[in-house]
C-alpha cells in the first residue's frame, strides 16, 4: 500500500513509485524485445535445423518468454481493463503455443528434440551451479566419501 491513509500522506513519495514502475516496466519490455531478437537470430542461423545452441542452450522458448515479458511490462506501464484481461490471455496462449510447437518439433526431429527437451527448461533458465536433484540417483553401495568426491582408502 503506497498511501498512508491519514491526511494524504504517502508511505513512498508518488514520484518515486511512478519512477520505479516505469523503470521496471521498461526493463521488462527491453529484455523481452532482446529475447525476441536473439531467439530469431539463432533460428535464422539454424536454417531449419534443430537449434540447441546460443540462447536455446538455456531456454527452449526464448521468443515466447520475450513476448510474455513485453506483455507483463506493458501491463505494469498501462494497466487498463482491456490490457489486464488480454494480458493473461496472451500469456496462456503463448504457453499453449510453446507446448504445441514442442509436439511438432518432437515429431519432426524425434529423439534429438526429446533429449533437448529433457535437459533444457522451457521458460525459466536454471541458475548456474544449481544441481537438479530430480536427476540425482543414490545407491546404498556408494559411500559418503565417494559422494563427496573423495577417494576411499
Amino acid at each position: 500500500m503506497l498511501h498512508g491513509g491519514e491526511r494524504g500522506q504517502w508511505l513512498v513519495p508518488i514520484h518515486a513509485a511512478v519512477y520505479l514502475v516505469m523503470v521496471t516496466s521498461m526493463a521488462l519490455i527491453v529484455a523481452g524485445v532482446a529475447l525476441l531478437a536473439i531467439g530469431w537470430a539463432a533460428l535464422y542461423r539454424g536454417r531449419g535445423g534443430l537449434v540447441t545452441g546460443g540462447i536455446y542452450r538455456h531456454l527452449r522458448h526464448p521468443q515466447y518468454l520475450g513476448l510474455i515479458l513485453v506483455v507483463v511490462g506493458l501491463n505494469l506501464q498501462w494497466p487498463t481493463l482491456l490490457t489486464l484481461v488480454l494480458g493473461p490471455s496472451l500469456i496462456v496462449m503463448y504457453v499453449l503455443l510453446a507446448r504445441l510447437e514442442g509436439e511438432g518439433l518432437a515429431s519432426l526431429f524425434g529423439i534429438a528434440h526429446l533429449d533437448y527437451e529433457a535437459r533444457t527448461p522451457a521458460f525459466i533458465p536454471r541458475v548456474r551451479g544449481r544441481r537438479d536433484f530430480r536427476k540425482v540417483s543414490w545407491s546404498p553401495e556408494r559411500s559418503s566419501a565417494e559422494e563427496l568426491g573423495q577417494e576411499k582408502g
